[in-house]
């Protein structure tokens, strides 16, 4: 054998040693309710914890109805949430178009499984036809997210369930869908074995949280890279691609690799720091075509920002942004790359980043990895990798940083 390794065997060496540590550390606490993380069900918690490495960030979720009703998710003589017969009908309302006034739209329209139940349009359609403002998020892990919508208006399953019929996105509000429901003899059935009552609004929110609940997300290659502490399960581009999102683009800042203290998840790594971000998208002519966070906070620093999404099959789950503007993880790696888009309210985590074209590729290569094997990616295959003119340094003092 060589006494010489060649410098990607040296690198995958060194990174599957360095994450080794890493992951153990990790996966001591990851189980550990009492360890210092977020609670998304605890009041007493902050809704985002800072990291200690990120003195620049001091923007949290700002409070929400503090005095919500008693949480949904905690109901009566302690029976489980995820109880088989609320998941099966709540499965069922989801996929069933005839909640809607054409019968051609369902919950799975907009948040479609083969697409990591996000929506490969730019905007949403209403049943009636009506285009909506934004892009429809990715409803994978979203149990185990402390307030929900791009605008954080929600801070629950539940409470999210029905808003589509207030809305007019069904094209019937609710108290048609609770009449169709109750002239079915199925779901008729089906509300008293789940819920011991007839179908109703509120038992159609708690179905439908219960089944959106057990859409959780974790097998992913870069999952299992972590798990298995072999740097051999990434390629050498993906490696770099994850040195990048880690350094010198600092992706991981808003995408942090934290876990999840959700009761039902623990340790789940969700790639988002919880939190809200101004990067300029729909700034033009001195205003915002949407003023995101600031029509929930009314505090003018809100204005124009967005929640940090999962990164979570991000492959599988164009476009991007909350207005769907960007078409392809190569268009959301440019437009980082040039510093997003000034404004009066940008991020100052967002700066131009002066990638070059083998970084960029790099980085497209490591998002790839974060994709589940059942959402098999169905986007065109990446670009073709150019040549080699850069590769970062490893440095082994900040390997360990890696998993936070």
């Amino acid at each position: 054998m060589s006494r010489v390794l060649s410098a990607t065997t040296a690198r995958q060496a060194i990174l599957g040693l360095a994450l080794g540590v890493a992951a153990s550390l990790y996966n001591a606490n990851a189980g550990d309710l009492n360890a210092p993380a977020y609670r998304p069900y605890s009041r007493a918690a902050p809704i985002y914890e800072r990291s200690p490495d990120r003195e620049l960030y001091d923007r949290a979720v700002p409070p929400v109805d503090r005095q919500a009703e008693p949480r949904p998710d905690l109901i009566e003589n302690n029976a489980p949430i995820l109880s088989g017969r609320l998941v099966l009908l709540g499965q069922k309302l989801f996929y069933d178009g005839r909640l809607s006034r054409t019968g051609l739209t369902a919950c799975a329209t907009c948040h479609d499984p083969r697409y990591a139940f996000a929506q490969p349009t730019r905007v949403s359609q209403s049943d009636t036809g009506q285009l909506g403002p934004r892009n429809a998020p990715s409803l994978i892990n979203a149990g185990a997210l402390p307030v929900l919508m791009w605008d954080g208006r929600f801070r629950t399953l539940e409470q999210q369930a029905t808003s589509p019929f207030l809305r007019g996105e069904m094209g019937i509000d609710i108290r048609e869908a609770e009449r169709r429901l109750n002239l079915d003899a199925e779901y008729l059935h089906l509300f008293q074995a789940a819920l011991n009552s007839r179908p109703s609004a509120s038992g159609m929110a708690r179905a439908l949280a219960a089944y959106q609940r057990t859409l959780i997300s974790e097998t992913s290659r870069f999952d299992r890279f972590i798990s298995n502490n072999k740097a051999a399960t990434l390629t050498a581009l993906e490696l770099d691609g994850l040195l990048l999102f880690e350094r010198k683009a600092g992706c991981s800042v808003c995408h942090q690799f934290q876990s999840s203290a959700h009761y039902q998840t623990p340790g789940l790594r969700l790639f988002t720091d919880l939190g809200f971000h101004n990067l300029g998208i729909g700034y033009a002519a001195g205003r915002f075509a949407d003023t995101g966070r600031y029509r929930v906070s009314g505090d003018e620093s809100d204005l124009g920002a967005f929640r940090t999404p999962s990164l979570r099959n991000v492959a599988v789950t164009a476009p991007y942004m909350h207005d769907g503007s960007l078409a392809t993880l190569e268009e959301v790696i440019d437009f980082y790359d040039a510093g997003g888009r000034p404004n009066p309210n940008l991020s100052p985590f967002i700066k131009p980043l002066f990638l070059n074209a083998y970084e960029k590729a790099a980085l497209v290569a490591f998002l790839r990895t974060l994709t589940d094997q059942q959402y098999d990616p169905i986007r065109t295959p990446p670009r073709e990798t150019p040549a080699v003119s850069y590769r970062p340094s490893v440095s082994r003092g900040h390997l360990s940083d890696f998993v936070r």
